[in-house]
């Protein structure tokens, strides 16, 4: 009989999981060492004040890996920029969606920082 072993699995990928609810149903929380290319990205741009191009970044940033915890702080800073651009409303519902990430109550910057130094460790 085998048995797969996604502990290792992710693991070896640097990625650790974590069972959780979201607004009363089951999910998985992902913790991922790994760089998010696109985030990196539309940090740059924003900080060279190209919201728009910005805009575009953080839109690929969330949707990279829908399970990873970092999406509450990628979906906030977007909406930040959402802001910036005049698009309060589209703002306003990214903030609803952060929300109901926020609902797993997951201190996702503590376990990330956790996760990339025990993995620049190894």
């Amino acid at each position: 009989m085998l048995v797969p072993d996604n502990d290792h699995y992710f693991h070896a990928d640097g990625i650790s999981l974590e069972e959780a609810r979201v607004n009363g149903k089951p999910t998985v929380i992902m913790y991922d060492a790994n760089v998010n290319p696109f985030w990196e990205e539309a940090r740059n741009l924003k900080s060279q004040g190209r919201f728009r191009e910005a805009r575009e970044g953080y839109r690929q940033a969330w949707n990279f890996n829908p399970y990873d915890a970092r999406r509450r702080i990628i979906g906030l800073e977007w909406a930040e920029i959402l802001e910036d651009l005049g698009e309060h409303q589209e703002a306003d519902r990214l903030r609803g969606l952060v929300r109901g990430l926020e609902a797993a109550k997951v201190n996702c910057q503590t376990r990330q920082e956790n996760l990339s130094s025990s993995r620049q460790g190894a």
